[in-house]
């Protein structure tokens, strides 16, 4: 865990940092800007001639309103995971260039992406073919590194994963409403007790960027462990649901892609158990981005009521599908 604020990269050291791990000479004239938009770290686009990379330094409190500390040993996770990633879905993951694991960052190349796909979707913006880009590689993801015994290994360490989500999530949110802790309880348990493949947990559209060939690039790997994979489904479509009851005027077309993100999943999986399991947690994880330390920033006070009205009587009456569940946000109008 970084002690010290001493630790800290700021726009002035950045040139100093790369200089160090050897990626640009001391003599370049280096421009650096701080990336915004996460909580988790500190993160800086450097530009020497043509060349650009991105370094990305984990913080030991998050950038949030309330105290969220996370070990910032979660670096060396995600650039393990970034590695792993590289070699399942070739030319989506940024590559890593560098690393210090005593400061607790690395350095990775910079992709061109002309924005995220939330940057798309809260304008409006709601591309099918990125709904369905993005279940394929969530499916390809989640099917190669099914039931991989050397990956337990790798990445059986939940730690991140309680300090990251379980924790500012599910049991935040179960502390303000303690009528569904048991119920959230049980999911958490299911949770702990799942190794079946790689899940990413921060697969969300801020994390997919969009490149000018409309591709998606995936980013942000630092919670990645071996669990359950309705964590990574639900993850992605709490953020599309919410979206849907925030946005009444693209809900429809919000739904639609629901529905074309599950199915292209679907089909890249082969694994139908992995989000029939998805309904009664997605609706923890929608409650979780109201009531929990990390809410959307961009809800009005009418649409979290919604959506807390709407997960608490999906955690206490799960839809019994993701198909009825998209259905019960369309008819929600």
């Amino acid at each position: 865990m970084m002690e010290s604020g001493d630790s800290l990269l700021s726009a002035d050291t950045v040139p100093r940092v790369l200089a160090e791990l050897g990626v640009f000479a001391s003599s370049v004239p280096v421009e650096v800007e701080e990336l915004t938009g996460g909580v988790s770290s500190a993160v800086f686009r450097a530009t020497a001639g043509s060349v650009s990379v991105v370094v990305k330094q984990a913080l030991p409190q998050l950038k949030v309103a309330q105290t969220w500390k996370a070990d910032t040993a979660r670096s060396s996770v995600e650039r393990a995971a970034a590695e792993l990633l590289n070699t399942i879905l070739a030319g989506r993951v940024p590559a890593c260039i560098a690393a210090d694991a005593k400061r607790h960052l690395f350095v990775m190349e910079a992709v061109a992406a002309q924005g995220t796909w939330k940057d798309q979707l809260l304008a409006g913006d709601i591309d099918l073919s990125l709904a369905r880009s993005a279940g394929d590689l969530l499916g390809t993801i989640h099917r190669q590194t099914r039931n991989d015994p050397e990956l337990v290994a790798r990445f059986g360490d939940k730690r991140m994963f309680h300090e990251l989500r379980l924790d500012p999530y599910l049991r935040s949110v179960a502390a303000v409403h303690p009528s569904v802790n048991d119920i959230v309880s049980i999911l958490i348990e299911g949770l702990l007790a799942s190794n079946e493949c790689l899940v990413h947990a921060d697969f969300s559209p801020k994390n997919l960027l969009v490149t000018p060939e409309n591709d998606l690039i995936l980013v942000d790997h630092e919670v990645a462990h071996v669990g359950d994979p309705s964590f990574d489904i639900a993850f992605l479509l709490t953020h599309l649901t919410a979206k849907a009851l925030h946005d009444r005027v693209h809900s429809g077309q919000l739904c639609d892609a629901m529905s074309a993100f599950g199915d292209s999943y679907g089909a890249a999986a082969d694994w139908p158990e992995a989000s029939s399991r998805t309904p009664r947690l997605l609706a923890a994880i929608m409650l979780a981005r109201v009531d929990g330390k990390s809410p959307l920033e961009y809800l009005t006070a009418t649409s979290a009521a919604t959506i807390r009205s709407i997960a608490l009587e999906l955690l206490r009456e799960p839809a019994a599908t993701l198909e009825d569940h998209i259905d019960l946000i369309r008819r929600w109008q």
